[in-house]
């Protein structure tokens, strides 16, 4: 869960440092999106592995 949180948080922190830069470059935003998914990827294994510790 706290990987979770620190996905969302990390998502938020990181449209505001391009809010506040101003500049979209390519290479950030491409470098975010892969960040961004990588924790979805951690999110559903740790989920998938809670979901198989329950049963």
């Amino acid at each position: 869960m706290s990987i979770g949180i620190r996905g969302v948080f990390y998502i938020n922190i990181s449209i505001l440092r391009n809010a506040w830069t101003g500049r979209h470059s390519r290479a950030r935003l491409i470098e975010e999106r892969i960040r961004y998914a990588g924790n979805r990827v951690i999110m559903n294994m740790m989920g998938m592995q809670f979901f198989l510790e329950i049963n």
